[in-house]
């Protein structure tokens, strides 16, 4: 995918949730990968950082040497270590996170993905297509935005469990709710478009960042079961691996719901 004549990347999506995306000179701006079939770690390189963790909310965390990148060698020195992560490696990736996010680049993503939507790859229809989505949400979340992007909705967001149950729309238990392939009319779009946030929530439950609607993503701007459960989770704490990397996301739900919120 190239942006304009002297910035573009190439990428690789898969339903196991490899996401790589490299600039094309060869530098790594992005890596996810399973390292184990029997255990569900993963492995992490944002940049020129590696790092391996288990996913869950007690998962642990570690950073590897920055040349480390065969699996089977860090699948070995995870079940080594038995301590739990230290806050030295959780802080270092978030800085790594941070500095990501901070790259003017990082647009790329967001810009490719929705250059794949309108070749139509909707993800509620090529599910390989979910993981690449999933993280360029999550840095998109940090992108710079202009004055009057950045003047929408910025209401006080909902932050402990019972307050975000309080907030969840009437129809949150719904799985599928006016999913992309039964809202194919205008008319039925409209009807369940959460754009404007009729629910006074920030538009949760809809597939994007904040309240601007990546309708690639599940078909529409309704509001997913999946996207619904992710924002929850985010709300509650943004800076874990289950918000950032959010492996197990559907349309129809999110796998490290409800134990993102314990």
């Amino acid at each position: 995918f190239v942006s304009h004549s002297s910035l573009g990347v190439y990428f690789k999506s898969t339903c196991e949730g490899h996401v790589h995306v490299w600039r094309v000179g060869g530098a790594n701006i992005f890596e996810h990968k399973r390292v184990s079939l029997q255990r569900k770690v993963y492995f992490v390189k944002i940049e020129s950082h590696p790092f391996v963790y288990e996913t869950g909310r007690k998962g642990r965390l570690y950073k590897l040497p920055e040349h480390q990148s065969n699996m089977m060698e860090i699948e070995r020195e995870f079940i080594k270590r038995s301590t739990p992560d230290s806050s030295d490696d959780e802080a270092e990736m978030r800085q790594a996170f941070e500095g990501l996010a901070a790259n003017p680049d990082s647009r790329l993503l967001a810009n490719l993905s929705q250059a794949l939507g309108e070749f139509g790859i909707y993800g509620h229809k090529s599910p390989c297509a979910l993981p690449l989505y999933a993280m360029a949400m999550s840095v998109s979340r940090h992108l710079p935005l202009n004055k009057e992007q950045d003047a929408i909705r910025e209401r006080q967001l909902p932050c402990t469990r019972q307050q975000l149950e309080e907030k969840s729309p009437p129809h949150r238990n719904r799985r599928g709710w006016f999913r992309g392939s039964e809202s194919d009319t205008k008319d039925v779009e409209d009807s369940c478009s959460l754009v404007n946030d009729p629910n006074g929530d920030n538009c949760l439950g809809m597939c994007g960042f904040r309240c601007y609607c990546w309708d690639f993503v599940c078909g529409d701007c309704c509001y997913h079961q999946g996207c619904y459960e992710h924002d929850l989770c985010c709300r509650h704490e943004y800076f874990t691996k289950d918000c950032l990397w959010p492996t197990g996301l559907t349309c129809d739900r999110f796998s490290s719901y409800p134990s993102c919120l314990d």
